[in-house]
Protein backbone atom coordinates (compact mmCIF):
# COMPACT_ATOMS: atom_id res chain seq x y z
CA UNK A 1 0.00 0.00 0.00
CA UNK A 2 2.89 2.04 0.38
CA UNK A 3 4.36 1.70 -2.59
CA UNK A 4 2.71 4.58 -4.41
CA UNK A 5 4.34 7.12 -1.58
CA UNK A 6 7.64 6.13 -2.71
CA UNK A 7 8.11 4.14 0.87
CA UNK A 8 9.95 0.61 0.50
CA UNK A 9 9.79 -0.41 3.90
CA UNK A 10 13.12 -2.75 4.70
CA UNK A 11 12.90 -6.19 4.66
CA UNK A 12 12.83 -8.10 7.47
CA UNK A 13 16.42 -9.26 9.03
CA UNK A 14 16.05 -12.98 8.57
CA UNK A 15 14.93 -12.26 4.86
CA UNK A 16 17.54 -9.28 4.37
CA UNK A 17 19.83 -12.43 5.33
CA UNK A 18 18.42 -14.90 3.15
CA UNK A 19 18.73 -12.70 0.06
CA UNK A 20 22.61 -12.00 1.40
CA UNK A 21 23.34 -15.80 0.94
CA UNK A 22 21.53 -15.96 -2.26
CA UNK A 23 24.06 -13.67 -3.59
CA UNK A 24 26.98 -13.41 -2.07
CA UNK A 25 27.63 -17.03 -1.15
CA UNK A 26 30.15 -18.18 -4.08
CA UNK A 27 27.64 -21.20 -5.51
CA UNK A 28 24.32 -19.47 -4.68
CA UNK A 29 21.81 -19.71 -7.20
CA UNK A 30 21.89 -16.06 -7.56
CA UNK A 31 25.78 -15.77 -7.36
CA UNK A 32 25.75 -14.67 -11.27
CA UNK A 33 23.83 -11.06 -10.27
CA UNK A 34 26.97 -8.16 -10.03
CA UNK A 35 24.25 -7.00 -6.99
CA UNK A 36 22.76 -8.51 -4.18
CA UNK A 37 19.33 -7.99 -3.97
CA UNK A 38 19.72 -6.25 -0.68
CA UNK A 39 21.76 -3.59 -2.20
CA UNK A 40 18.93 -3.03 -4.15
CA UNK A 41 16.92 -2.31 -1.88
CA UNK A 42 18.75 1.00 -1.11
CA UNK A 43 17.99 2.05 -4.64
CA UNK A 44 14.64 4.00 -3.74
CA UNK A 45 16.28 5.04 -0.64
CA UNK A 46 18.28 8.56 -0.34
CA UNK A 47 21.32 9.36 1.69
CA UNK A 48 21.02 11.78 4.67
CA UNK A 49 24.17 14.15 3.83
CA UNK A 50 23.02 17.48 3.73
CA UNK A 51 26.29 18.79 2.33
CA UNK A 52 25.32 19.08 -1.22
CA UNK A 53 23.60 22.30 -1.26
CA UNK A 54 25.89 23.96 1.08
CA UNK A 55 29.26 22.64 -0.87
CA UNK A 56 27.21 23.69 -4.20
CA UNK A 57 27.30 27.77 -2.44
CA UNK A 58 30.13 27.97 -1.18
CA UNK A 59 32.18 26.90 -4.77
CA UNK A 60 29.91 28.73 -6.56
CA UNK A 61 30.70 31.60 -4.05
CA UNK A 62 34.43 30.36 -4.37
CA UNK A 63 35.28 31.41 -7.93
CA UNK A 64 34.92 35.23 -8.12
CA UNK A 65 37.03 35.55 -4.82
CA UNK A 66 39.60 33.82 -6.69
CA UNK A 67 39.41 34.02 -10.35
CA UNK A 68 40.77 37.69 -10.01
CA UNK A 69 43.73 36.32 -9.06
CA UNK A 70 44.55 34.90 -12.50
CA UNK A 71 44.77 36.58 -15.87
CA UNK A 72 44.00 33.77 -18.38
CA UNK A 73 41.08 32.14 -18.82
CA UNK A 74 42.80 29.22 -18.91
CA UNK A 75 43.75 29.41 -15.61
CA UNK A 76 40.65 30.58 -13.99
CA UNK A 77 39.00 27.48 -15.13
CA UNK A 78 41.16 25.00 -12.85
CA UNK A 79 40.19 27.35 -9.95
CA UNK A 80 37.12 24.94 -8.81
CA UNK A 81 38.98 21.84 -10.15
CA UNK A 82 42.32 22.37 -8.26
CA UNK A 83 40.21 23.08 -4.92
CA UNK A 84 38.08 19.99 -5.50
CA UNK A 85 40.72 17.87 -6.53
CA UNK A 86 42.83 18.30 -3.41
CA UNK A 87 39.96 17.54 -1.25
CA UNK A 88 38.97 14.53 -2.89
CA UNK A 89 42.82 13.13 -2.22
CA UNK A 90 42.67 14.13 1.12
CA UNK A 91 39.61 12.43 1.40
CA UNK A 92 40.69 9.32 -0.01
CA UNK A 93 43.27 8.53 2.24
CA UNK A 94 41.48 6.45 5.14
CA UNK A 95 40.23 4.31 2.00
CA UNK A 96 43.77 3.70 0.62
CA UNK A 97 44.63 2.99 3.70
CA UNK A 98 42.32 0.51 4.51
CA UNK A 99 43.19 -0.77 1.10
CA UNK A 100 46.91 -1.20 1.71
CA UNK A 101 46.85 -2.32 5.27
CA UNK A 102 43.50 -4.67 5.69
CA UNK A 103 44.02 -7.07 2.94
CA UNK A 104 42.29 -5.27 -0.54
CA UNK A 105 39.07 -4.20 -1.24
CA UNK A 106 37.09 -6.52 1.27
CA UNK A 107 38.86 -4.32 3.88
CA UNK A 108 37.66 -1.02 3.38
CA UNK A 109 35.62 0.22 6.02
CA UNK A 110 32.19 1.79 4.59
CA UNK A 111 32.53 5.00 6.79
CA UNK A 112 29.20 5.70 5.69
CA UNK A 113 28.57 9.47 6.62
CA UNK A 114 32.43 10.48 5.28
CA UNK A 115 31.86 8.65 1.76
CA UNK A 116 28.49 9.77 1.28
CA UNK A 117 29.47 13.68 2.06
CA UNK A 118 32.36 13.14 -0.13
CA UNK A 119 30.18 11.62 -3.03
CA UNK A 120 27.42 14.33 -2.46
CA UNK A 121 30.54 17.49 -2.49
CA UNK A 122 31.84 15.78 -5.37
CA UNK A 123 28.80 16.39 -7.15
CA UNK A 124 28.49 19.70 -6.02
CA UNK A 125 31.92 20.19 -7.75
CA UNK A 126 30.52 19.00 -10.95
CA UNK A 127 27.37 20.85 -10.78
CA UNK A 128 29.37 24.64 -10.03
CA UNK A 129 32.22 23.63 -12.59
CA UNK A 130 29.07 23.27 -15.55
CA UNK A 131 27.62 26.63 -13.99
CA UNK A 132 30.21 28.66 -13.41
CA UNK A 133 32.13 27.35 -16.85
CA UNK A 134 28.58 28.04 -18.74
CA UNK A 135 28.67 31.54 -17.81
CA UNK A 136 32.97 32.10 -17.45
CA UNK A 137 34.78 30.13 -19.04
CA UNK A 138 32.67 28.14 -21.64
CA UNK A 139 35.65 28.00 -24.44
CA UNK A 140 38.28 26.03 -21.47
CA UNK A 141 35.06 23.27 -21.30
CA UNK A 142 35.52 20.32 -23.69
CA UNK A 143 32.19 18.17 -25.00
CA UNK A 144 33.66 14.91 -23.93
CA UNK A 145 36.19 15.46 -21.16
CA UNK A 146 33.76 18.39 -19.48
CA UNK A 147 30.06 18.36 -20.06
CA UNK A 148 29.80 14.68 -20.58
CA UNK A 149 32.40 13.77 -17.75
CA UNK A 150 30.28 15.74 -15.77
CA UNK A 151 27.27 14.36 -16.29
CA UNK A 152 28.46 10.64 -16.56
CA UNK A 153 30.00 11.36 -13.08
CA UNK A 154 27.31 12.64 -11.07
CA UNK A 155 25.37 9.82 -11.99
CA UNK A 156 27.85 7.01 -11.20
CA UNK A 157 28.01 9.16 -7.67
CA UNK A 158 24.34 9.12 -7.16
CA UNK A 159 24.68 5.04 -7.71
CA UNK A 160 27.30 4.59 -5.39
CA UNK A 161 25.68 6.64 -2.97
CA UNK A 162 22.27 4.73 -3.11
CA UNK A 163 23.94 1.21 -3.89
CA UNK A 164 25.91 1.10 -0.41
CA UNK A 165 29.13 1.82 -2.87
CA UNK A 166 29.96 5.83 -1.43
CA UNK A 167 33.25 4.20 0.67
CA UNK A 168 33.90 2.56 -3.02
CA UNK A 169 34.39 6.07 -4.96
CA UNK A 170 36.05 7.50 -1.99
CA UNK A 171 38.75 4.74 -2.67
CA UNK A 172 38.83 6.00 -6.24
CA UNK A 173 39.24 9.42 -5.15
CA UNK A 174 42.93 9.15 -4.89
CA UNK A 175 43.00 9.28 -8.99
CA UNK A 176 42.13 13.10 -8.49
CA UNK A 177 45.86 13.74 -7.14
CA UNK A 178 47.18 14.01 -10.82
CA UNK A 179 44.70 16.29 -11.12
CA UNK A 180 45.27 18.15 -8.27
CA UNK A 181 48.67 18.36 -9.18
CA UNK A 182 47.76 19.54 -12.87
CA UNK A 183 45.75 22.29 -11.87
CA UNK A 184 48.50 23.58 -9.38
CA UNK A 185 50.82 23.57 -11.60
CA UNK A 186 48.02 25.95 -14.10
CA UNK A 187 47.91 28.30 -11.68
CA UNK A 188 50.99 28.31 -10.07
CA UNK A 189 53.45 27.39 -13.22
CA UNK A 190 56.63 27.57 -10.82
CA UNK A 191 55.60 24.48 -9.97
CA UNK A 192 55.12 22.68 -12.93
CA UNK A 193 56.54 19.34 -12.70
CA UNK A 194 55.89 16.98 -16.28
CA UNK A 195 57.93 13.77 -14.70
CA UNK A 196 55.74 13.83 -11.48
CA UNK A 197 52.34 14.39 -13.26
CA UNK A 198 53.15 11.76 -15.70
CA UNK A 199 54.53 9.32 -12.71
CA UNK A 200 51.27 9.80 -10.69
CA UNK A 201 48.85 9.52 -13.33
CA UNK A 202 50.29 5.92 -14.26
CA UNK A 203 50.14 4.98 -10.90
CA UNK A 204 46.76 5.81 -9.86
CA UNK A 205 44.99 6.31 -13.56
CA UNK A 206 45.99 3.62 -14.78
CA UNK A 207 48.11 0.98 -12.52
CA UNK A 208 45.72 1.13 -9.12
CA UNK A 209 42.28 1.76 -11.43
CA UNK A 210 43.65 -2.26 -13.25
CA UNK A 211 43.92 -3.51 -9.86
CA UNK A 212 40.65 -1.94 -8.79
CA UNK A 213 38.88 -3.50 -11.58
CA UNK A 214 40.69 -6.69 -10.88
CA UNK A 215 39.74 -6.70 -7.32
CA UNK A 216 35.83 -6.13 -7.69
CA UNK A 217 35.42 -8.31 -10.72
CA UNK A 218 36.83 -11.45 -8.75
CA UNK A 219 34.56 -10.54 -5.77
CA UNK A 220 30.57 -11.83 -6.07
CA UNK A 221 28.01 -8.69 -5.22
CA UNK A 222 30.46 -6.31 -6.62
CA UNK A 223 31.02 -6.80 -10.06
CA UNK A 224 28.71 -3.68 -10.63
CA UNK A 225 31.82 -1.82 -9.75
CA UNK A 226 33.85 -3.57 -11.41
CA UNK A 227 32.20 -3.02 -14.81
CA UNK A 228 31.85 1.39 -13.89
CA UNK A 229 35.60 1.24 -13.45
CA UNK A 230 36.38 -0.96 -16.87
CA UNK A 231 33.61 2.17 -18.02
CA UNK A 232 35.96 4.83 -17.39
CA UNK A 233 39.23 2.77 -18.21
CA UNK A 234 39.14 4.25 -21.50
CA UNK A 235 39.32 7.97 -20.81
CA UNK A 236 42.02 7.70 -18.43
CA UNK A 237 43.84 5.97 -20.88
CA UNK A 238 43.18 8.30 -23.53
CA UNK A 239 44.47 10.66 -21.60
CA UNK A 240 47.51 8.95 -20.84
CA UNK A 241 47.87 8.38 -24.33
CA UNK A 242 48.40 12.23 -25.00
CA UNK A 243 50.56 12.81 -21.72
CA UNK A 244 53.24 10.28 -23.45
CA UNK A 245 52.90 12.13 -26.68
CA UNK A 246 53.75 15.11 -24.78
CA UNK A 247 56.65 13.65 -23.83
CA UNK A 248 57.63 12.20 -27.10
CA UNK A 249 57.07 15.64 -29.00
CA UNK A 250 59.36 17.21 -26.23
CA UNK A 251 62.20 14.27 -26.84
CA UNK A 252 61.73 15.32 -30.52
CA UNK A 253 62.11 18.87 -29.83
CA UNK A 254 65.65 18.07 -27.69
CA UNK A 255 66.89 16.58 -31.04
CA UNK A 256 66.23 19.09 -33.02
CA UNK A 257 67.75 21.19 -30.90
CA UNK A 258 70.85 19.22 -30.69
CA UNK A 259 70.95 19.92 -34.39
CA UNK A 260 70.63 23.06 -34.23
CA UNK A 261 73.50 23.31 -31.70
CA UNK A 262 75.59 22.41 -34.34
CA UNK A 263 74.92 25.17 -36.60
CA UNK A 264 75.46 27.70 -34.15
CA UNK A 265 71.74 27.98 -32.36
CA UNK A 266 70.66 26.43 -29.35
CA UNK A 267 67.12 26.09 -28.75
CA UNK A 268 66.28 25.01 -25.22
CA UNK A 269 62.47 24.93 -24.74
CA UNK A 270 59.93 23.28 -26.35
CA UNK A 271 56.00 23.77 -26.23
CA UNK A 272 53.90 23.40 -23.38
CA UNK A 273 51.92 20.18 -22.98
CA UNK A 274 48.45 19.56 -21.74
CA UNK A 275 47.14 16.44 -19.85
CA UNK A 276 45.81 15.56 -23.43
CA UNK A 277 48.91 16.10 -25.47
CA UNK A 278 47.80 19.58 -27.24
CA UNK A 279 50.05 22.80 -26.88
CA UNK A 280 49.59 25.89 -25.45
CA UNK A 281 51.18 28.41 -27.94
CA UNK A 282 53.75 28.57 -26.20
CA UNK A 283 57.47 28.21 -27.40
CA UNK A 284 60.65 28.79 -25.78
CA UNK A 285 63.21 31.25 -25.41
CA UNK A 286 65.69 30.79 -27.93
CA UNK A 287 69.43 31.70 -26.82
CA UNK A 288 71.83 31.80 -29.60
CA UNK A 289 75.38 31.03 -28.68
CA UNK A 290 78.58 33.64 -28.58
CA UNK A 291 80.16 32.33 -32.14
CA UNK A 292 77.52 31.60 -34.92
CA UNK A 293 78.29 29.12 -37.81
CA UNK A 294 78.28 30.66 -41.02
CA UNK A 295 75.24 28.70 -42.87
CA UNK A 296 73.91 29.23 -46.01
CA UNK A 297 71.61 32.58 -46.41
CA UNK A 298 69.03 30.52 -48.29
CA UNK A 299 68.56 27.87 -46.09
CA UNK A 300 69.16 29.43 -42.59
CA UNK A 301 66.48 31.03 -40.53
CA UNK A 302 67.06 32.99 -37.91
CA UNK A 303 66.83 32.47 -34.04
CA UNK A 304 63.66 34.55 -33.77
CA UNK A 305 61.74 34.16 -37.20
CA UNK A 306 59.66 31.73 -36.12
CA UNK A 307 58.62 34.08 -33.09
CA UNK A 308 58.71 36.89 -35.01
CA UNK A 309 56.47 35.57 -37.83
CA UNK A 310 53.43 33.85 -35.38
CA UNK A 311 53.47 37.30 -33.09
CA UNK A 312 53.55 39.63 -35.45
CA UNK A 313 50.52 37.89 -37.79
CA UNK A 314 48.45 37.48 -34.83
CA UNK A 315 48.84 40.80 -33.23
CA UNK A 316 48.77 42.59 -36.75
CA UNK A 317 45.24 40.88 -37.44
CA UNK A 318 43.89 41.79 -34.27
CA UNK A 319 45.52 45.31 -33.87
CA UNK A 320 43.94 46.22 -37.56
CA UNK A 321 40.42 48.08 -37.40
CA UNK A 322 37.83 48.17 -37.13
CA UNK A 323 37.96 44.04 -35.76
CA UNK A 324 36.64 44.49 -31.78
CA UNK A 325 39.93 44.25 -29.36
CA UNK A 326 38.86 42.41 -26.47
CA UNK A 327 40.38 42.03 -23.28
CA UNK A 328 44.37 41.15 -23.27
CA UNK A 329 44.37 38.11 -21.73
CA UNK A 330 41.33 36.79 -23.59
CA UNK A 331 43.58 36.38 -26.40
CA UNK A 332 47.30 36.27 -25.53
CA UNK A 333 48.38 39.64 -26.68
CA UNK A 334 50.34 40.77 -23.22
CA UNK A 335 51.50 36.82 -22.82
CA UNK A 336 53.41 37.38 -26.83
CA UNK A 337 54.43 40.66 -26.01
CA UNK A 338 56.00 39.18 -22.31
CA UNK A 339 57.56 36.52 -24.80
CA UNK A 340 58.97 38.79 -26.98
CA UNK A 341 60.27 41.15 -24.43
CA UNK A 342 61.68 37.96 -21.92
CA UNK A 343 63.68 36.81 -25.61
CA UNK A 344 65.00 40.16 -25.62
CA UNK A 345 66.08 40.87 -21.90
CA UNK A 346 67.76 37.48 -22.47
CA UNK A 347 70.03 38.16 -25.61
CA UNK A 348 70.82 41.87 -24.51
CA UNK A 349 72.48 39.41 -20.81
CA UNK A 350 73.98 37.31 -23.00
CA UNK A 351 75.31 39.80 -25.57
CA UNK A 352 76.88 41.34 -22.83
CA UNK A 353 74.94 45.15 -22.54
CA UNK A 354 73.20 47.05 -25.49
CA UNK A 355 75.96 48.78 -28.12
CA UNK A 356 76.67 48.29 -31.78
CA UNK A 357 79.35 46.05 -31.43
CA UNK A 358 77.81 43.47 -29.27
CA UNK A 359 74.66 42.83 -31.01
CA UNK A 360 74.54 39.31 -32.59
CA UNK A 361 74.65 38.81 -36.33
CA UNK A 362 72.69 35.65 -36.72
CA UNK A 363 72.73 33.65 -40.09
CA UNK A 364 70.31 35.14 -43.01
CA UNK A 365 66.66 34.36 -42.30
CA UNK A 366 63.31 34.97 -44.31
CA UNK A 367 60.34 37.16 -43.10
CA UNK A 368 57.31 36.45 -44.26
CA UNK A 369 54.86 38.81 -46.34
CA UNK A 370 52.31 38.68 -43.32
CA UNK A 371 54.05 40.62 -41.22
CA UNK A 372 54.59 43.39 -43.63
CA UNK A 373 51.40 45.17 -42.89
CA UNK A 374 52.40 44.99 -39.25
CA UNK A 375 55.95 46.53 -39.68
CA UNK A 376 53.82 49.22 -42.34
CA UNK A 377 52.10 50.09 -39.22
CA UNK A 378 54.43 50.36 -36.72
CA UNK A 379 56.27 52.56 -39.53
CA UNK A 380 53.39 54.78 -39.60
CA UNK A 381 53.07 54.89 -36.49
CA UNK A 382 55.95 56.59 -35.96
CA UNK A 383 57.59 53.77 -33.39
CA UNK A 384 59.27 51.26 -35.22
CA UNK A 385 62.57 52.89 -36.47
CA UNK A 386 63.96 50.04 -38.70
CA UNK A 387 66.10 51.59 -41.46
CA UNK A 388 64.15 51.53 -44.97
CA UNK A 389 66.67 49.17 -46.14
CA UNK A 390 64.97 46.69 -43.72
CA UNK A 391 61.63 47.25 -44.05
CA UNK A 392 62.12 47.17 -48.07
CA UNK A 393 64.02 43.76 -47.42
CA UNK A 394 60.85 42.60 -45.97
CA UNK A 395 58.78 43.39 -48.84
CA UNK A 396 60.63 42.06 -51.48
CA UNK A 397 61.37 38.64 -49.34
CA UNK A 398 64.90 39.06 -49.74
CA UNK A 399 66.95 36.99 -47.40
CA UNK A 400 67.75 39.65 -44.65
CA UNK A 401 70.53 39.61 -41.43
CA UNK A 402 68.40 40.77 -38.43
CA UNK A 403 70.40 41.71 -35.21
CA UNK A 404 68.22 39.68 -32.59
CA UNK A 405 69.13 42.21 -30.24
CA UNK A 406 67.40 45.32 -31.65
CA UNK A 407 64.71 42.99 -33.66
CA UNK A 408 63.42 41.78 -30.48
CA UNK A 409 63.28 44.66 -28.13
CA UNK A 410 62.68 47.31 -31.29
CA UNK A 411 59.53 44.68 -31.86
CA UNK A 412 58.23 44.46 -28.30
CA UNK A 413 58.36 48.23 -28.26
CA UNK A 414 56.19 48.61 -31.52
CA UNK A 415 53.57 46.46 -30.32
CA UNK A 416 53.11 48.39 -27.32
CA UNK A 417 52.97 51.58 -29.09
CA UNK A 418 50.76 50.01 -31.74
CA UNK A 419 48.19 47.85 -30.11
CA UNK A 420 45.28 49.80 -28.41
CA UNK A 421 44.51 47.06 -25.83
CA UNK A 422 45.21 49.20 -22.86
CA UNK A 423 44.65 53.15 -22.13
CA UNK A 424 48.28 54.11 -21.84
CA UNK A 425 51.39 52.46 -22.99
CA UNK A 426 52.63 52.52 -19.11
CA UNK A 427 49.48 50.19 -18.19
CA UNK A 428 50.07 47.84 -20.75
CA UNK A 429 54.22 47.65 -19.63
CA UNK A 430 52.73 47.16 -16.32
CA UNK A 431 50.44 44.23 -17.40
CA UNK A 432 52.83 42.72 -19.30
CA UNK A 433 55.48 43.08 -16.01
CA UNK A 434 52.47 41.47 -13.73
CA UNK A 435 52.92 38.15 -16.08
CA UNK A 436 56.91 38.11 -15.32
Amino acid sequence: MLDFLGVVPAPAPAVDAGLMNLTTTAHGPLSFLPISLATLSKLQSGDSSPIFLPALITLIAAYPALAPLFPSARQRAWVLTTIASALMTASSVPFVADYVWRGGVLGVQGREEISEAVNRFFQAYLTADMLVGFFCYRSQIGFLTGWVHHVVYIGITEVAVRCGWAHIFCLAAVMELPTFLLGASTLLPALRSNALFALTFFATRICFHLALIGSYAMTPGLRTPAAILVTVFPLHAMWFKGCVAGFIRRYHARVAARAAAAEGIVVEAAPSIGIDGSTDGKSGVEKPKAKVSNVDAAKARHPLAADIHADARSLAHHARPPIPIPAAGQWGVATRLHRLRAVSSALLERAGGVGAQRWLSGPAGWVSPGVTRWLSAGEKGGRWGVRKAILDRVRTRRPIRPRATMMARRMSASLIAVLPTMPTREVVLDYVRSLA
